[in-house]
């Protein structure tokens, strides 16, 4: 998992509020609860809300260790009356501990236990088929986010590899005494790259080539590249080249 905590925050049905916190570092987090209850109550006061109006909150902590130590895959807190213990004291506060080690499954939904088994897997177990659309939904989410990242850097790689077009453009200019030899230089090697993203997704015409290495519009070449990355499929170079 490799983070120490990812927070998320969430509004539902009515206002109630979800603080939700992915923890695989061991400590104490009761108290932890308490300051994020807290921490919301504050920013709904202060936005103008009244005391009364506060919705329920939920903190919730998902633990890849055991966070009470009684080997239950969900703990949830809330608060009685010691005097009744059978009366539940209802003031919107609730707490729960999910526990990705936890080994009562008889005693709690099968969806929580494999969504538990799918956050606390190695990244290569998580990849495999779960029988859950839960799962199904996050391992496509997982993919999309890794796509959109990979495609990011790929974008930062070609802006590195155009700084560099743009500098030998330059040194080739000055050396020639021709101011046009640095954009054609950086409009050459935008096109080049253009043209490799769009060789992944099938055969690309001679005509297409000439097509994009007639292009000089620096903003333009750019555009056809943010494009070409989003590509996923024959089609969807069909649909590109179409457009050009």
């Amino acid at each position: 998992m490799g983070r120490k905590s990812l927070d998320v925050f969430a509004k539902g049905a009515g206002g109630t509020h979800f603080n939700v916190e992915m923890q695989i570092v061991q400590q104490k987090l009761q108290k932890r609860s308490r300051y994020y209850h807290a921490q919301m109550d504050m920013e709904m006061l202060t936005s103008g809300k009244n005391y009364e109006e506060l919705p329920d909150t939920y903190v919730i902590f998902i633990c890849d260790y055991d966070p009470i130590g009684l080997s239950k895959y969900r703990y949830t807190v809330k608060a009685v009356l010691e005097e009744e213990n059978e009366y539940s004291y209802r003031d919107g506060r609730h707490t729960i501990f999910l526990n990705t080690k936890g080994t009562n499954e008889s005693e709690v939904p099968k969806q929580l236990v494999n969504f538990l088994h799918f956050m606390g897997a190695s990244l290569q177990d998580s990849m495999k088929e779960y029988d859950d659309d839960l799962v199904k939904k996050l391992q496509q989410t997982v993919k999309y986010i890794k796509r959109d990242r990979e495609m990011e850097e790929r974008y930062m790689l070609f802006e590195e590899l155009m700084d560099e077009e743009y500098s030998k453009g330059k040194a080739e200019g000055k050396k020639e005494g021709r101011a046009e030899g640095r954009a054609e230089g950086r409009a050459e090697g935008r096109a080049a790259f253009i043209m490799k993203v769009l060789s992944k997704y099938g055969d690309i015409s001679e005509e297409v080539r000439t097509r994009i290495s007639t292009i000089t519009d620096i903003n333009k070449l750019d555009e056809l590249f943010a494009s070409a990355l989003n590509l996923n499929s024959a089609e969807d170079l069909e649909e590109f080249i179409q457009n050009l």
